[in-house]
């Protein structure tokens, strides 16, 4: 994709591209180190956050909204992995409310 006749478009996919990186980062550094996976799996919980949001900006229509609830819901999975080991994180907490509602706020 050429920067220079499209921008705004080169830059949603380069971010886009980022993001499915850093997931994907995430989840096998998760793999790598499984007894220092609270830290992992926090980036990872805010990486498919910030993903879903970025994707929900871009919503045309009803069948774009699945694929961004799905982003939501793996990050709201994440957050409750780590409320199992930490369970007074209110950070985690007010992060796994905040997607919530994002996720209502598609329906």
């Amino acid at each position: 994709m050429n920067i220079a006749s499209n921008p705004k478009e080169a830059l949603n996919t380069m971010r886009d591209n980022f993001y499915q990186a850093a997931i994907k980062d995430f989840s096998r550094a998760i793999e790598l180190n499984p007894e220092d996976d609270a830290q992992y799996y926090q980036n990872r919980a805010l990486a498919y956050k910030d993903y879903g949001v970025f994707r929900s900006y871009k919503i045309k229509k009803a069948a774009d909204k699945p694929p961004v609830i799905a982003l939501f819901n793996n990050s709201i999975s994440d957050f409750q992995k780590i409320l199992i080991a930490q369970p007074s994180r209110k950070d985690i907490t007010d992060w796994t409310k905040f997607v919530k509602d994002q996720i209502a706020s598609l329906k």
